[in-house]
C-alpha cells in the first residue's frame, strides 16, 4: 500500500553571506575579589594586594581565583559592589580604589588621586556578629573602556584614603582575618562565533 508523504518541516539553508558572516557578542564575566583570601605571607596588608587569574586550578590551595576562560580581549571592567570594614583607623572623606591593570580614571588637582579607578564617598553601614561594614554606593562611571581591548591575568588592588595613604585596619589578632574589604568586578569580552 502506498502513501503520500508530505513534509512539513522544511528548512531553508541560510544564504552563503549569512554562512560566512562572524559575529560578534559581549559577553559578560563577574569576578569578586576577597581580601581575607589573598596570599597573607606574600601581602600583608590587606589594604595593598594582588590576585592571578587562571582559567585551571588544581590545586584547591592557589589564591588565584578560576575564570572560565582567559581574560583577553576585554572590552570593559566595572566595579559593580564594594564592601569594606568599618573598623578603620585612617578612614576619610572617601577612599579611592585604585587597580593597576586597569589604570586611572579620574582627573584632578589632587595629587592622591592620579592613579584612583573609582572614588567611593557615600555608604550604608551594616553591623552583624562579625562586625561593622560600610556598602558603598556605585558611581555612574566606575567603569572604564579599553581601546584596543585589553588582557588581565591579575588585579592589583589598592584601597587609600583621600590623602593618598593605604588604609590601616583595626585587626585583631586571633589568626583570622576576617573579611576587611570585597570588590565584584564585571569584565566585558568580545567573543566571535
Amino acid at each position: 500500500r502506498q502513501q503520500d508523504i508530505t513534509i512539513n518541516n522544511k528548512k531553508e539553508l541560510p544564504n552563503i553571506h549569512e554562512r560566512q558572516e562572524v559575529k560578534e557578542d559581549l559577553v559578560n564575566y563577574y569576578v569578586i575579589v576577597e581580601s581575607q583570601s589573598r596570599n597573607q605571607e606574600k601581602y600583608s596588608n590587606p589594604s595593598e594586594y594582588m590576585v592571578e587569574f587562571s582559567s585551571s586550578l588544581d590545586d584547591e590551595e592557589s589564591f588565584a581565583i578560576k575564570v572560565p576562560k582567559d581574560l583577553n580581549d576585554i572590552v570593559s571592567v566595572e566595579l559593580l559592589e564594594c564592601i569594606v570594614s568599618d573598623n578603620l583607623f585612617n578612614g576619610d572623606y572617601y577612599i579611592n580604589l585604585e587597580v593597576d591593570e586597569i589604570g586611572g580614571n579620574v582627573s584632578s588637582n589632587n595629587q592622591s588621586l592620579k592613579k584612583t579607578f573609582v572614588r567611593l564617598s557615600e555608604f550604608t553601614l551594616y553591623e552583624n556578629h562579625k562586625g561593622k561594614y560600610r556598602v558603598y554606593k556605585i558611581p555612574e562611571d566606575s567603569i572604564k573602556y579599553f581601546r584596543p581591548e585589553k588582557n588581565f591575568s591579575s588585579l592589583s588592588i589598592r584601597l587609600k584614603n583621600s590623602k593618598g595613604e593605604s588604609l590601616i585596619f583595626n585587626r585583631e589578632q586571633d589568626g583570622v582575618e576576617p573579611l576587611l574589604n570585597s570588590f565584584k568586578f564585571k569584565f566585558s569580552k568580545r567573543e566571535q562565533s
